[in-house]
């Protein structure tokens, strides 16, 4: 039997479905919830849990790294400050397991544009900036 994915004209199913991605959230709002401190250092788990929550949320098209970073925070009810040391491990890793099953990854940003957000690490609180030649958001 052909694979559902294999099929002309279907689509792929998710890599990670909205129960991953509820069960993600889940265990990192326990990893990372209350006063006390964010985990520190590598930690599989961690990563694993991430890179499906920024997965989930580049395949229904929150791709820029800003805004993987607001939406991780808001999920996890935290501010992107506390995810810091993580934010970076997850993405590319969505990153690569995006490519590495096929899919498209190219909304998502490169490394160098990773490296500078997390510098301004301060500024992902803020709306994403417009990018070149696009005309400004209105103020809200």
């Amino acid at each position: 039997m052909t694979p559902p994915d294999a099929r002309i004209g279907s689509a792929p199913a998710p890599l990670v479905d909205e129960a991953a991605a509820a069960a993600a959230v889940d265990r990192l709002r326990a990893r990372f919830g209350g006063a006390d401190p964010a985990p520190a250092g590598p930690d599989p788990e961690l990563m694993a849990l991430g890179a499906q929550l920024v997965v989930h949320m580049a395949e229904r098209g929150r791709g820029g790294f800003h805004s993987v970073a607001l939406g991780a925070a808001a999920a996890l009810q935290t501010d992107p400050g506390r995810l810091r040391p993580h934010l970076r491990g997850w993405y590319e890793g969505a990153r690569t397991l995006l490519e590495d099953h096929g899919r498209d990854a190219a909304a998502m940003d490169g490394p160098e544009a990773v490296r500078r957000a997390l510098a301004d690490l301060g500024g992902l609180d803020a709306p994403a900036p417009a990018p070149p030649g696009a005309a400004a958001a209105p103020p809200p």
